[in-house]
């Protein structure tokens, strides 16, 4: 019985069998993997052709680790419109010079100098700066733009 099997395996149609098998198997992982990457590509927000990304650098103490969440959720939303990402927050390590600052260097990248500037200097972000007040100390807050 299993030369038989084996025979049927061999010949033309069961190769072309098989073959059709995992040409089937093998389109469906493809189409599976480009959906939930064009999926993926259609959620984030485009940037224009001219625009050039800004990034955010900041040292702040945090004094109340507690508070952070709290800050964050009335924070993030708004930094979110303009394209906000977190790509670092912690302790800097010195290489070269003098450090005066004490606490984390936060960077962000957002989708261009005038999506951060807006929000930044928007009535609502001002409005949620001061959750901050007492819980984080900003030793400075600088942008810069990307060189692309």
């Amino acid at each position: 019985m299993k030369r038989t099997l084996l025979n049927r395996l061999i010949t033309l149609g069961g190769v072309v069998n098989i073959g059709y098998g995992l040409g089937l198997a093998l389109s469906f992982v493809l189409g599976m993997a480009s959906s939930a990457h064009y999926a993926s590509a259609r959620d984030k927000q485009p940037e224009a052709p001219h625009e050039k990304p800004a990034y955010l650098i900041a040292s702040w103490k945090t004094i109340h680790p507690e508070q952070i969440e709290s800050i964050r959720a009335a924070i993030d939303p708004l930094a979110r419109r303009a394209g906000y990402e977190l790509l670092s927050a912690s302790a800097p390590e010195l290489l070269e010079g003098s450090w005066p600052y004490d606490g984390n260097i936060i960077v962000q990248r957002y989708r261009s100098m005038d999506a951060l500037r807006t929000f930044w200097f928007s009535p609502e972000h001002q409005l949620a700066k001061k959750t901050r007040e007492g819980h984080i100390e900003s030793q400075f807050v600088i942008a810069v733009e990307a060189y692309e």
